[in-house]
């Protein structure tokens, strides 16, 4: 967008070659290397933030951060996209403290956009959850959200974590 774009030339960061911008539209494949990425609207306090969807030799991950539960038309996307997802990474900004704004989750909103790709057929047994982008004042430490999310299916990100589907 025109405000992250002029953020990064202030910096110097686009001048200097650090960051290579690229402007996206939603719902709008693109390829970089041998990854399609499609920018799906997400819910957050920013001008037109997205999630992305990205597959690769027929795997797909949806990156879901920086955004609340998604809107319908990301839902009705997912659901007629005949996808069915093999890793989902979903904001935990709030941790296990009740959600009082808009633009971020909480574990609870977690496990109902769980359930809800699992009821849609988006996702099923096989897709890896994962709960990430803590927040200092989300309430929790890991070892305490990973008790809490060890009965839903959901792992809890931690620095350095690597997962392979």
């Amino acid at each position: 967008t025109g405000a992250v774009l002029a953020s990064l030339e202030k910096e110097g960061a686009v001048k200097e070659g650090r960051v290579a911008f690229r402007r996206v539209a939603p719902y709008r494949t693109f390829a970089y290397k041998d990854y399609a990425i499609t920018p799906l609207p997400a819910i957050h306090n920013t001008e037109e933030p997205f999630i992305y969807l990205v597959q690769q030799s027929g795997r797909a991950l949806l990156y879901a951060h920086d955004t609340d539960i998604f809107p319908e038309e990301v839902w009705d996307y997912l659901g007629s996209s005949g996808i069915v997802l093999n890793l989902v990474s979903l904001d935990c900004t709030q941790g296990v403290l009740p959600m009082d704004y808009i633009g971020h989750m909480n574990l609870e909103k977690n496990s109902a956009v769980r359930d809800r790709m699992l009821e849609m057929g988006i996702a099923n047994g096989d897709t890896v959850f994962v709960a990430s982008h803590f927040s200092h004042n989300g309430g929790m430490r890991h070892q305490d959200a990973a008790r809490l999310e060890a009965d839903r299916g959901m792992a809890i990100a931690y620095d350095g974590m690597e997962i392979e589907v």
